[in-house]
């Protein structure tokens, strides 16, 4: 007897005989009762026992498969439509792609980088528009400059701009997109790929600015270069928002001098974390400001000397007297890393020598922000190298979301004299040279684009280790493991105390305060060669207007963006009621131009650049139409959500909707910050 039978056999046997009041389950003897077997078992007699495997197995696949399938794992639409602040667009993780893709979600959380691109791309549309105007006024056969002048092609800030415009969208329901159309471009202006043994977000981000002010100064230099074709239309360009100086000055413990004023151009403000359990970012910042270096020759020191004991020399030579007198002319403008005239250093060596004077002076370095920027990142470097090993350094650097800088405005100023002195200077090199090409990699450094072959070279890893363990086998290192030099940086306050009064009077003299607003943090968790990127993205301000459903937007919206093709996802509906709770923002005062529709987002084609200097301002405040309905403008409520919690936690396609304070507490494993600066 077969499978088949016997299952039909035992199915003969029972029967379901049920009344309206006692249902019940008797056993009928087939002698004495008669049925007509049920569809269900005439059903499973046709069939063999594999098929309900077969079924059992098509069902089990569903289950496993089925939420990896987007169209059958989808959200509730209704979820995202109550706010418009829930989610927001991913990015692809293929390979090791996340220290890129949290570095491009940092740069989406800034609006200030959104205001510079869209008075970028009009800047060089109106030069673009003045000179085909040039051209059409001109006579046929008039062989002038402006037939052959075009405006420098920027390929990276229209690459940027498309895939900010993708990032910042608003949207209803999860999506992700990949950053690659991003670096594939990156890629092509240098003729180079990225290493796939380079994993450093802030590598990446350093090349991209460079990249970026490269392209800046391109048309700025195309401006002053052609400035006289374009002075009846005086064209402006805006400050690039990452540049900025930082200044250098060494002052001698011994002497009181110092060294001449230096400035150092600066994109990223670098901080390397002391050796300690937690330090906050202001003390880090005021700890790094001031450096003791030992071990210095200093020349004014040598020169004072010289001046000392020839002054009291009873019978000095003439050679003496003349040189001595030298010394003191020189003496009043002397710095302390002037170079003498050959003859004098040598009578200085050799008086130093006869009187055996061999004094190694201490000097203080002064290091901080000169000109600041607008947009302010911050690289916490935690890496400590040990001979031929890097380990991390475990510090928690406790960072706020206000940041408060101190600007000395008199330094402010000559920091702004050398800009527009280097600007000139390279104004009229331009003009009497070729230009360089555009796509040279030569300033480029070379830790992150290789040739063809990927030849290593060393690189900067992420700065990180693995565990706890070997966090306080860290922390135990003495300091006499590290490298020594001659001018091995040490803790001399008992030296320097000297100087700070003069100091003291000299940051009181004229200071600027700068604040800045926390807008991104990329963390990295992980051991110090390997670990995953992560990025806390702050939210835009999100607000629904009393006179329709539509949600807007505080950040500016970008004029160079992606087709509608290009974007991902359907476009969000309206929603029909917003039960999330909200804020009344009626007084708030927010920019018309600088809000944006779920609705528009996406639904519009890229506007080129020949329009967009074009493009009427919406809902000016000036308009006659604002003037004359005053008492009828559309009253704005804040979405409260985009308050409570105010940052995205993004880890490539995850999107986790986090409070600032908990953001804040991620100080062990913050890694860059970035911070734009308040009006």
């Amino acid at each position: 007897m077969d499978l088949e039978e016997t299952l039909s056999n035992h199915l003969t046997n029972f029967l379901f005989r049920s009344s309206p009041q006692h249902p019940s389950l008797i056993i009928a003897q087939p002698s004495t009762y008669t049925f007509q077997t049920s569809p269900v078992v005439q059903w499973l007699s046709k069939r063999k026992f594999s098929s309900l495997l077969t079924l059992a197995l098509l069902s089990l696949s569903y289950y496993i498969i089925a939420p990896s399938i987007p169209c059958l794992n989808r959200e509730p639409r209704g979820m995202f439509k109550k706010r418009p602040d829930k989610t927001t667009t991913g990015l692809i993780n293929a390979t090791v792609d996340c220290f890129a893709n949290s570095t491009v979600q940092a740069l989406a959380s800034l609006p200030g980088l959104n205001v510079y691109l869209n008075d970028f791309f009009s800047t060089q549309s109106a030069l673009g528009k003045l000179l085909e105007d040039r051209r059409s006024n001109e006579e046929p056969h008039n062989d002038t400059r402006s037939s052959d002048l075009s405006v420098p092609s920027t390929p990276l800030h229209e690459a940027l701009s498309i895939l900010l415009s993708q990032l910042q969208e608003t949207i209803y329901e999860r999506r992700s997109i990949s950053v690659w159309s991003f670096l594939n471009v990156l890629e092509k202006i240098f003729n180079s790929r990225i290493s796939k043994s380079q994993h450093d977000a802030h590598e990446l981000l350093q090349l991209i600015l460079e990249t970026l002010e490269k392209e800046y100064v391109s048309v700025q230099l195309f401006i002053g270069v052609n400035e006289e074709l374009f002075n009846d239309s005086p064209v402006s360009i805006p400050q690039f928002p990452f540049s900025s100086l930082s200044i250098n000055q060494l002052r001698s413990v011994e002497c009181g001098g110092s060294s001449s004023l230096g400035f150092d151009h600066m994109a990223i403000y670098s901080l390397p974390t002391p050796r300690k359990p937690f330090i906050s970012l202001p003390d880090l910042i005021k700890e790094n400001q001031r450096e003791v270096i030992e071990g210095y020759n200093c020349v004014k020191c040598n020169v004072l000397f010289c001046i000392d004991v020839l002054s009291k020399s009873p019978d000095p030579t003439p050679t003496e007297r003349e040189n001595l007198k030298q010394l003191k002319k020189l003496n009043v403008t002397l710095k302390i890393n002037d170079d003498l005239p050959p003859s004098l250093q040598a009578f200085v060596d050799q008086t130093c020598k006869r009187y055996k004077y061999q004094l190694k002076s201490t000097l203080i370095r002064n290091h901080g922000l000169a000109k600041p920027p607008k947009i302010l990142p911050i690289h916490l470097s935690r890496s400590i190298f040990l001979q031929s090993q890097a380990v991390r350094n475990s510090c928690k650097v406790e960072f706020d979301e206000i940041l408060a800088l101190d600007i000395n405005e008199s330094i402010l100023e000559e920091a702004q004299k050398f800009i527009d002195e280097k600007l000139k200077e390279a104004i009229q090199d331009a003009k009497e040279r070729k230009p360089i090409d555009n796509n040279s990699s030569e300033t480029l450094p070379p830790n992150l684009l290789f040739t063809e072959d990927e030849k290593h070279v060393g690189i900067e890893e992420p700065m990180f280790v693995e565990n706890a363990g070997q966090d306080s086998e860290d922390e135990s290192l003495s300091s006499n493991e590290h490298i020594e030099s001659s001018n091995t940086v040490t803790n001399a306050d008992n030296e320097s105390k000297n100087l700070e009064s003069s100091a003291k009077v000299e940051s009181e003299t004229s200071i600027k305060k700068c604040t800045y607003k926390l807008q991104a943090v990329i963390c990295h968790q992980g051991s110090h060669r390997i670990g995953h990127y992560e990025c806390y993205r702050r939210k835009p301000h999100y607000y629904k207007t009393s006179t329709s459903n539509e949600f807007l937007s505080d950040v500016p919206e970008l004029l160079f963006k992606a087709p509608a093709e290009e974007t991902a996802g359907p476009p969000p509906e309206t929603p029909l009621s917003d039960p999330s709770p909200e804020v009344d923002e009626s007084n708030q005062d927010i920019p018309s131009d600088a809000v944006k529709s779920p609705e528009s987002s996406g639904s519009r084609f890229r506007r080129r650049m020949s329009s967009i200097i074009s493009m009427p301002k919406l809902n000016d405040d000036n308009s006659p139409a604002n003037s004359s309905d005053q008492q009828s403008k559309p009253t704005r409520k804040l979405v409260s959500s985009s308050v409570k919690n105010p940052f995205w936690k993004i880890s490539d396609s995850k999107i986790t909707e986090y409070k600032l304070e908990d953001v804040l507490k991620d100080s062990g494993a913050a890694y860059m910050l970035f911070y734009e600066l308040l009006p």
